[in-house]
């Protein structure tokens, strides 16, 4: 598999005008969408291919979204979504348990495997990384 690393979109809800109220991170490379995305409502980073494909694809969507690099989305996150973008790696482990999932679902479970439970289904939060008290 070709690996380019992860792209970035800063979403607008209502148009190029309005703040960003999410951020996507996808991985540029061969094989199956594999995407992180800003959900407002859990307050979370989730895995969600389809979301992205529409942002990256639906040209009724070109005015919802903007390219940025890892630096705009980290500033993006944390001024926007008062919140913190998960690193490269930590959003490479919520993609593979995404895709685990997603497997699992399709029954294509004996052809992935993956024993990280920090990010069950897919789902990374901040407070995951805070040290256990």
């Amino acid at each position: 598999m070709i690996d380019l690393g992860f792209r970035y979109l800063a979403l607008r809800a209502n148009g190029a005008s309005s703040p960003p109220s999410s951020v996507i991170a996808y991985l540029n490379a061969e094989g199956p969408m594999q995407a992180v995305m800003w959900n407002a409502l859990d307050k979370a980073w989730r895995f969600d291919p389809d979301a992205a494909t529409a942002f990256l694809f639906d040209e009724n969507l070109l005015d919802q979204r903007e390219r940025i690099d890892r630096a705009r989305a980290e500033q993006v996150a944390r001024d926007d979504l008062h919140n913190q973008l998960p690193t490269e790696e930590e959003l490479r482990r919520i993609c593979a348990a995404g895709l685990g999932a997603w497997m699992e679902e399709e029954d294509l479970s004996a052809e992935f495997e993956d024993d990280d439970e920090d990010f069950a289904d897919g789902v990374w939060q901040p407070e995951d990384d805070e040290p256990s008290s």
